[in-house]
């Protein structure tokens, strides 16, 4: 995975993001994840987030690949 430590997008988009974030409290989700999973919504035309979470991240591994999700990790709603 050299293009992941090239661009490492969870790192640049938490530096991005990070003034927006309070100090205090609970720490930010996986901001990669959430975009990788958006971008994948608009690429391959998924009806909803909804459908997208519940269907296509559960059973389909590349899906859960590009997402960067562990095959037994659970999907944050």
């Amino acid at each position: 995975m050299v293009l992941d430590q090239l661009l490492d997008l969870d790192r640049l988009l938490l530096d991005f993001v990070a003034p927006a974030f309070s100090p205090i409290g609970a720490p930010a989700r996986r901001v990669g994840k959430l975009l990788r999973a958006l971008l994948l919504l608009n690429i391959k035309n998924v009806r909803s987030e909804k459908f997208l979470v519940e269907t296509e991240l559960k059973h389909n591994l590349l899906y859960r690949w590009f997402v960067r999700l562990e095959k037994d990790e659970t999907i944050n709603d």
